[in-house]
């Protein structure tokens, strides 16, 4: 149609009223009506095309948000907390790039992100855990050291022990009588009873001690040497002498921090590559394409101390900062996990605060997560006490 574009009189173009889009009016020479059939026929052909794109692109675009739900579904019926959980960092995660884009000063007062790459944020927050499906669910609602039915064992092997202690003081005594040829005297049965009730003070004591033992809290130096004492306890069962506590019960209580051993807490750290592994097998739309990646470094940290791959501060993308200090944030105040209590919004503030100061997470975004009240972006009570 080029060599005949003389044939067009003219365009002209305007603008309706409260609408956004420009439209044009093309114009035909009088003489030329076979010309303007073949032209219109061409548009219509043209738009046709691009109208059947765009129903394709609106097609994928809906598959892409079923699969996201899908998913997520798919997360929670393997642990409902870490669906929950997604969903609320998504919140926090978009309300924070969207005041990224309102910066006039700072070091990103240039970065704009356009609509797609918050909705690639958006999908990324949401999928950023899905690895978790590989990790054991028992390992992800761990809420103490030891397993309940490992407590349960430990205490059972306690009772036993007393009951052993028992029988031994009340052997020996008896022994005694028929090598003396004595009889029992009230005195000595209440030595004997003494004897027993301070052992069995002293077992208690240790069973608290486990206990105390089992929380998962930073270990003090006087626990540290509680753990030695009760390693150096010994008890017989027939023939055989046997610890109060095996050599791997007693590694998880010395676990310093936290109720994950190194193991386990390598295992869930592992949901990080297990979820890129996931998404990396997805033909993404082109504005979805950088989502894996931003997924596989939200637990990198500026100073390199993350994983899995121990990044430092220019290696990590911006997307990948924002979603970091929204998961913790969140982590902290929320209220549906099993095995832990809330932390005040306040008190979370603050440590991700200190995190900021150790080098760990972005200290701009940390000041627009606290300015903008990007936290408000989610409930940190539970629904039941906010209709209480």
């Amino acid at each position: 149609f080029k060599r005949n574009y003389r044939k067009i009189k003219k365009i002209v173009y305007f603008k309706i009223p409260n609408q956004i889009s420009a439209h044009a009016a093309i114009v035909f020479k009088k003489e030329d009506e076979h010309f303007k059939t073949e032209f219109i026929s061409f548009l219509i052909n043209h738009l046709s095309i691009a109208i059947d794109k765009i129903k394709e692109q609106e097609r994928l675009q809906k598959t892409i948000g079923s699969f996201v739900q899908a998913s997520l579904i798919a997360i929670g019926m393997h642990d409902m907390t870490t669906k929950t959980h997604s969903e609320r960092v998504a919140s926090l995660s978009v309300e924070l790039a969207k005041a990224v884009n309102k910066q006039s000063h700072g070091p990103y007062c240039k970065l704009i992100f356009s609509t797609d790459q918050i909705e690639e944020i958006r999908i990324a927050s949401l999928l950023h855990d899905f690895g978790k499906i590989g990790v054991n669910e028992w390992l992800l609602q761990k809420e103490k050291k030891l397993m309940p039915f490992q407590l349960e064992n430990i205490h059972t092997r306690f009772q036993a022990f007393k009951d052993q202690v028992y029988t031994q003081i009340l052997e020996n005594y008896i022994n005694k009588l028929l090598v003396n040829k004595q009889s029992p005297t009230t005195g000595e049965i209440d030595i004997l009873r003494q004897e027993f009730n301070s052992m069995v003070l002293d077992l208690d004591n240790v069973w608290e001690a486990v206990k105390e033992l089992n929380e998962p809290q930073l270990l003090a130096k006087d626990l540290h040497r509680e753990i030695e004492k009760i390693s150096s306890f010994k008890f017989k069962l027939g023939k055989n002498t046997h610890a109060l506590l095996s050599s791997n019960e007693l590694d998880t209580l010395k676990t310093n921090k936290g109720s994950l051993t190194k193991e386990e807490r390598e295992l869930v750290q592992s949901h990080a590559e297990k979820s890129y592994e996931f998404l990396s097998q997805i033909h993404w739309t082109d504005n979805l394409s950088r989502m894996p990646d931003i997924v596989l470094r939200h637990h990198e940290r500026l100073n390199g101390s993350g994983y899995p791959n121990h990044l430092v501060s220019e290696q990590i993308p911006v997307q990948s900062k924002i979603l970091a200090i929204c998961d913790i944030y969140d982590a902290l105040v929320a209220y549906d996990r099993p095995y832990k209590k809330p932390v005040p919004t306040e008190k979370a503030l603050e440590i991700l605060e200190l995190e900021v100061g150790q080098g760990k997470l972005d200290e701009h975004l940390m000041k627009l997560f606290i300015q903008e009240k990007i936290y408000q972006a989610i409930e940190t009570i539970e629904p039941q006490q906010r209709s209480a």
